[in-house]
């Protein structure tokens, strides 16, 4: 989260442990569903973890407990040309060359 603040980024998400590449995609994907609706990135970020407990693959801790938000709370504005979808795809890519660089150490 460091290198991203310090490049100017006001909010990231990250996992404190190894996570899931499924769970962690509907977390992700959820997670812009509710920035899109509007909601600050905190209640966005526990909407989706709210959500992917109660799928039932995804409902033990280890699958949505690791994250976290660092930085602003503010909502973020979502689309604008667009789609959610995007910005989704985008935080799972950037998460997952997180999970990559942390695990090449």
């Amino acid at each position: 989260g460091v290198a991203f603040a310090a490049a100017g980024a006001r909010a990231t998400v990250s996992s404190l442990w190894s996570v899931d590449d499924a769970a962690t995609t509907e977390l992700m994907v959820k997670f812009y569903e509710e920035l899109a609706a509007g909601k600050s990135k905190s209640m966005a970020l526990a909407a989706a973890q709210r959500y992917l407990r109660t799928q039932t693959e995804y409902a033990h801790p280890y699958y949505w407990a690791a994250f976290s938000l660092h930085g602003s709370d503010e909502p973020t504005q979502v689309g604008g040309g667009m789609s959610w979808w995007w910005y989704g795809l985008a935080g799972v890519f950037l998460l997952s060359l997180v999970i990559f660089a942390f695990k090449m150490r």
